[in-house]
């Protein structure tokens, strides 16, 4: 039986985004339970999922810890450089649309938005000579 061996490569990734575990499994479309489940070891990542989290955090999948090796020490988590963090938090984030359910129950609204501002501005067109325009 193999061991149960955390994933503490995945979890400093997180936390150095400052992500919560609920909102990278809103990012890869799972649930918080299963990242839970990645992060303590009990299960490993399929690959889709090991693919989309090599994206999103622009890491290989050994860097990440879902190979056997390297996972890192201690010693070489404190050795982390600031501007090494620095760069982690100047990655672009991924799709504000995919970072939360409240953004996408914003759509309806700002689709009636949209269409309220070319509704008022055929309106507006409609009382001009559009021969002047032209």
């Amino acid at each position: 039986m193999e061991e149960k061996k955390s994933n503490k490569n995945l979890r400093r990734e997180r936390e150095l985004r400052g992500w919560s575990q609920r909102i990278l499994a809103e990012l890869v479309d799972t649930t918080e339970q299963v990242v839970n489940r990645w992060e303590s070891g009990h299960h490993k990542p399929n690959r889709h999922f090991q693919t989309q989290l090599c994206q999103l955090f622009g890491k290989s999948a050994e860097e990440l810890g879902f190979m056997s090796e390297p996972q890192i020490t201690k010693e070489e988590e404190g050795s982390r450089t600031d501007r090494e963090k620095e760069n982690v938090l100047e990655q672009p984030s991924p799709s504000p649309l995919k970072q939360s359910n409240e953004l996408q129950e914003l759509l309806p609204l700002l689709s009636q938005a949209v269409s309220q501002g070319v509704i008022t501005a055929a309106n507006e067109l409609e009382n001009r000579d559009l021969d002047k325009l032209l």
